[in-house]
């Protein structure tokens, strides 16, 4: 929105200091002749200088609207690249846990006689034990999915480094343009 405004305010500039020039030169009879030409063109270069402002505004309010897109895009993939690092910490802490419950498992698992209790143990550590391998497979896949977001967070932001050159380019254009205009640097 920052470069929306100076776009306009770069327009105004060089309009607005303009109309003193088309006051001049009129107060001079023997040279009406070459001061109305004078002034036709300047008023030509005044209208070439704002239709060229006008497309180059046109251009300035796309790239803009395609920055904020891109700035969207980019945030939506850094929440995604956090949620898949949390994921996979969480995951991670997880294992440990359920390691620590499998080896307690076992421990109990040798010290029981009954074959029922001992089947019961066997299962417990079973469970734990697939738990804890479902988890790891989490966590590749988290790791995969982070590969893939930094990846693509990697080519959003050459995205909008490519859409801030051409707000600088157009910021140059207006300010060429600023230049052309008679009477603006006064």
């Amino acid at each position: 929105m920052r470069r929306l405004a100076r776009a306009t305010a770069f327009l105004l500039a060089f309009l607005l200091p303009c109309a003193p020039g088309f006051a001049q030169g009129t107060s001079n009879p023997p040279n009406d002749a070459r001061a109305l030409r004078e002034l036709l063109d300047e008023v030509r270069l005044l209208r070439q200088v704002l239709q060229a402002t006008s497309l180059v505004s046109v251009r300035a309010n796309i790239l803009l609207a395609r920055q904020q897109a891109q700035q969207e895009r980019i945030g939506q993939i850094e929440r995604q690249l956090s949620d898949a690092r949390n994921m996979a910490r969480d995951a991670e802490s997880q294992i440990t846990q359920f390691a620590d419950y499998a080896t307690q498992a076992e421990d109990a698992l040798a010290g029981e006689a009954d074959p029922a209790k001992r089947a019961e143990k066997e299962e417990q550590v079973r469970q734990y034990k697939q738990v804890r391998d479902q988890l790891k497979r989490s966590i590749e896949s988290q790791h995969e999915r982070e590969t893939e977001l930094t990846t693509s967070l990697s080519q959003e932001e050459a995205k909008l480094e490519q859409i801030q050159r051409g707000l600088d380019a157009v910021e140059g254009e207006l300010e060429a343009l600023q230049k052309k205009v008679p009477g603006a640097g006064q």
